[in-house]
């Protein structure tokens, strides 16, 4: 299993571990250098941008309301009950980091208005395919449909203007 654990763990290696073979060795290579990685995606109901941790508070009210689904869907025991924002605020650089250094990118979703944290989306090297996603969304937001949006949106998004051809859900592409 290929996860970083720090005060806490970083999504989207605990998500890349339980549902993935590690890392592969040429994650860092994955996206050509030559192509310029968007930092933000503007939808109607929603905006993608980078995740970082400018964005922590935002970012804390929406993972510590979905908590208990976090842990349902990912597996193991983040976001835990006592987890601070200090902690998210550190997981939010590492994401930040991966994402400069071309490894793995995290976007927030946020409301049209950016003010506030919808979800989040973490696309990631994959064996099987170009690319891997795995996303969540607030509790809040679960039942408006928002989710099925987003993943249909994603799929478009990273084939049309993203340098790949296969792109996996897997926590959707059996639905």
């Amino acid at each position: 299993m290929h996860v970083l654990k720090q005060a806490g763990c970083c999504l989207a290696l605990l998500a890349w571990s339980a549902c993935s073979d590690p890392m592969p060795e040429t994650a860092s290579t994955w996206v050509p250098a030559s192509f310029s990685v968007p930092e933000r995606l503007d939808a109607e109901t929603y905006r993608l941008v980078k995740l970082t941790p400018a964005l922590a508070a935002l970012d804390y009210e929406a993972v510590m309301e979905t908590r208990a689904h976090l842990r349902e869907r990912f597996g193991g025991e983040w976001p835990g009950e006592a987890f601070t924002l200090e902690e998210n605020t550190r997981d939010l650089d590492e994401h930040e980091r991966l994402f400069d250094e071309r490894t793995s990118f995290t976007y927030s979703v946020l409301s049209p208005d950016g003010g506030r944290v919808l979800g989040c989306i973490y696309i990631n090297p994959a064996d099987d395919a170009d690319a891997q996603v795995h996303l969540w969304v607030r509790e809040s937001e679960r039942a408006s449909g928002l989710e099925p949006r987003l993943v249909d949106a994603l799929r478009g998004w990273l084939t049309r203007d993203w340098p790949f051809e296969t792109v996996a859900f897997p926590l959707h592409d059996a639905e």
